[in-house]
């Protein structure tokens, strides 16, 4: 991961390297904002709408879909 930032007030943006983009293409709960791109959208609760919140809904998205190690996530957030 590479950045994260906001798009929406629950909708965050979080950035990969380019050759991990595959991995990720059709994982559930992220969304791809055009094919190709590297930034992957991630959405977050109400209560918490932050950064760290997104990088936790991130790793915790990824881990569940087997490619966590991928992403240096070793156990479920």
């Amino acid at each position: 991961m590479t950045e994260v930032r906001p798009i929406t007030s629950r909708l965050f943006g979080i950035r990969v390297r380019r050759g991990l983009v595959s991995k990720l293409k059709k994982v559930p709960g992220l969304m791809q904002g055009k094919p190709g791109s590297d930034l992957f959208c991630v959405e977050v609760g109400a209560q918490e709408p932050s950064a760290e919140e997104a990088l936790r809904r991130f790793r915790e998205i990824v881990f569940k879909a087997g490619v966590g190690s991928h992403f240096g996530v070793r156990s479920q957030a």
